[in-house]
């Protein structure tokens, strides 16, 4: 984590300024490993600050023997004067902060808060770019929600029976995946049955199952932190032959994608590969959403995998693959998994069937 504040300053020194002010929660516990909503991690040459108010003390110094940071307890009423003293102390006239995750509100008391004497300096992506490139140590965690994001889908399929609403197998699975020891859902849980499956991000609802239905579930756990994010649509009861027609059209432009992750691949090569194969089947112009996205700490992180992208993939990244296909009244097939780009090729972190399950 030190090498990570390191880095980080630098780039903030690149971008014009002396110091980095970062208070986003998953920024925040990237440089600090403090887990709680609320603080501020001052990254300065001076060293590493984390600022919190009484509520969150005990914890910031407990994270503190992990990353090095040394503790602020500040008084909420002071915060402004407290922050401004201490970036003084540092030497500090420019201060960068972050322009995507900062509301105006924010922005506007911080800069109350500093003035005269210190100039905000806006920053885009700046930490999220570090965080892109995920480490063996970060691999390890992910793996594990992973691991627990796929048993625990494993065994809730098993208690699916016609009757059954959506929104009682949403909360089966999270309650699954909390029983084998994640924080929680990486993510709200989607379950979309029957005609609602043309929703890509449906909300679960009341609406029961029923024998016929294809039900796709979009689900992922979070492993001290790091998220998981798998997608399968099954069959309930057996499926008609449009029904399977669509579920191996989808899974031909997922295996397409998978196929051409690798470093120096162009996102929006691996995803206009996936419509060319869904093109085949005539079901292009029902895949309306990007290919996939980066995972780690968010659910959606850089590199974004769509049509419009500009990213290049690079080792290290872990990104999903995740076509579909939505047609209004009938319903819709997704197949998501989660890669990581390593040294030997493409590792999948959700490594469950891919088939069309029938229960």
């Amino acid at each position: 984590m030190r090498e990570r504040a390191e880095k980080a300053l630098a780039l903030a020194q690149a971008a014009g300024a002396e110091a980095l002010c970062v208070r986003s929660r998953a920024n925040r516990f990237y440089l600090t490993a403090f887990h709680g909503s609320a603080g501020t991690a001052l990254v300065t040459a001076a060293g590493l600050f984390l600022l919190v108010d009484f509520r969150y003390a005990e914890a910031a110094r407990e994270a503190a023997k992990e990353s090095g940071a040394e503790v602020r307890e500040v008084d909420r009423p002071r915060y402004g004067q407290q922050l401004k003293d201490l970036v003084r102390a540092a030497g500090v006239r420019r201060l960068a902060f972050e322009a995507e995750r900062e509301t105006f509100a924010g922005w506007q008391a911080l800069a109350e808060a500093l003035a005269p004497e210190v100039e905000l300096v806006p920053v885009r992506g700046l930490v999220e770019e570090l965080r892109r490139t995920k480490s063996e140590a970060e691999i390890a965690l992910m793996r594990e929600a992973g691991r627990v994001t796929v048993e625990a889908f494993g065994e809730v399929l098993g208690r699916v029976r016609p009757g059954m609403s959506e929104r009682e197998l949403a909360f089966a699975l999270e309650g699954e995946m909390q029983r084998r020891g994640a924080e929680g859902a990486a993510y709200p849980t989607i379950v979309a049955s029957g005609p609602r499956g043309s929703r890509p991000h449906a909300e679960p609802s009341e609406r029961a199952i029923e024998a016929g239905d294809l039900v796709t579930v979009d689900c992922g756990a979070r492993w001290r932190g790091y998220c998981a994010d798998l997608t399968r649509t099954f069959a309930v009861g057996r499926p008609s032959d449009r029904q399977r027609e669509i579920h191996a059209a989808v899974q031909a432009a997922f295996r397409a994608a998978a196929g051409e992750l690798r470093p120096g691949a162009r996102a929006a090569d691996v995803d206009r590969r996936a419509r060319a194969e869904l093109e085949a089947f005539g079901l292009a112009d029902r895949f309306g959403h990007g290919l996939g996205h980066g995972v780690g700490l968010e659910v959606h992180e850089r590199p974004s995998l769509g049509r419009e992208s500009q990213d290049v993939l690079a080792l290290g990244d872990v990104v999903t693959v995740e076509p579909g296909v939505y047609l209004p009244g009938f319903g819709g097939v997704r197949i998501e998994d989660t890669f990581w780009l390593g040294p030997e090729g493409p590792v999948a972190l959700t490594p469950a069937p891919r088939d069309l399950i029938i229960l």
